[in-house]
């Protein structure tokens, strides 16, 4: 088996899971063919580089820490002895190619985590690399997949609150009303499902979200929502 057809089946395990894993587990899956490759002093592929690259950057970046002014940052920083300061995996080695590939990703893959990474990286990232707006149609995809893994309800509750807040932002920032109020049916209907008293952080996210953003139409609302819409 090749190292590209290798990198294939690791991608369609992930695309075909129907348990919940993570954006990490896939970096992880990742590894020990990148560890191979390097050890025999074998030059990454492209799609590779990119594939690992996608699945290392840490979404929803504390504000204050991060100076590339993005929804991504970087999974580690630190510095040297000579003061020098590093991070990986970095804004700057991302290119116009790189983008490319993920938005075409985004494109092709059914599960509804991996459409949100490819798609929001390319989306939050291109203004940065390109000087250009992502395409909107990627912004979408980011919003109704969040909003179909949150109504798939095997992912971890307290990321998919994020997620879902990540696209309430995104459905805000394209001014796209229909989304905007599909989301928030999607938040209120999601903490009816996952609050615990006892669980901090699984319930009133909906007020923080929703009452607190004048944005967000709430006239029509019914409150008594017990299922996903």
């Amino acid at each position: 088996m090749t190292d590209t057809e290798r990198l294939r089946q690791i991608l369609r395990g992930f695309n075909q899971q129907t348990e919940d894993f993570s954006t990490h587990d896939v970096s992880n899956a990742l590894m020990p063919l990148i560890r191979e490759l390097r050890d025999a002093q074998q030059e990454l592929p492209a799609q590779l580089k990119a594939e690992a690259m996608a699945f290392e950057f840490m979404e929803n970046y504390p504000e204050k820490k991060n100076s590339w002014g993005t929804y991504h940052g970087p999974m580690m920083v630190w510095q040297d002895a000579q003061g020098q300061w590093f991070e990986s995996p970095s804004l700057a080695a991302v290119t116009a190619d790189d983008l490319a590939y993920w938005a075409a990703r985004a494109g092709a893959v059914s599960h509804p985590l991996l459409a949100i990474r490819y798609a929001d990286l390319v989306w939050d990232f291109s203004p940065k690399v390109t000087g250009r707006s992502g395409d909107i149609h990627l912004a979408q995809r980011v919003i109704d997949s969040t909003m179909a893994l949150a109504r798939g309800g095997t992912h971890e509750p307290v990321y998919t609150k994020e997620k879902l807040e990540r696209a309430l932002s995104i459905a805000l920032a394209i001014r796209d009303a229909d989304r905007v109020s599909a989301v928030r049916d999607v938040i209120i209907a999601y903490e009816d499902t996952v609050a615990e008293d006892g669980l901090r952080g699984l319930w009133g996210f909906s007020f923080d979200f929703l009452l607190d953003n004048s944005k967000v139409p709430l006239e029509e609302v019914t409150r008594t929502q017990s299922s996903m819409p």
